[in-house]
């Protein structure tokens, strides 16, 4: 593991909760670790519709543990306090030298 991994992993390690992320393909539901990215979205669109959402980060060394190769969309993270929230985007967070260190994931 890199020393930007480690520190990535550690940085995170300060802010996340243990939720499940849901997998409805395959009705499979893992306990895992996942950090708010302290970003929502509230933002008024065209014609007053509002958008709604939170990012949610995860490590990639996290999902290696549970053997999952990566999040998709539609999957769901579920939370007993802030609810159940359904991953729209997932984008993901390379560190130098191209290593994936994780994802943020944008719900709706």
């Amino acid at each position: 593991m890199s020393v930007l991994k480690a520190g990535f992993d550690m940085a995170l390690k300060l802010k996340v909760r243990d939720m499940e992320l849901y997998v409805p393909d395959t009705d499979t539901t893992y306990n895992i670790e996942i950090a708010n990215s302290n970003f929502s979205r509230n933002f008024q669109e065209i014609e007053e519709i509002v958008v709604k959402g939170m990012e949610f980060i995860i490590s990639k060394t996290e999902l290696d543990a549970q053997s999952i190769v990566k999040p998709e969309r539609n999957w769901r993270i579920i939370d007993t306090d802030l609810g159940e929230f359904t991953i729209s985007e997932v984008k993901h967070m390379i560190g130098l030298g191209g290593e994936i260190l994780g994802y943020r994931l944008r719900t709706n």
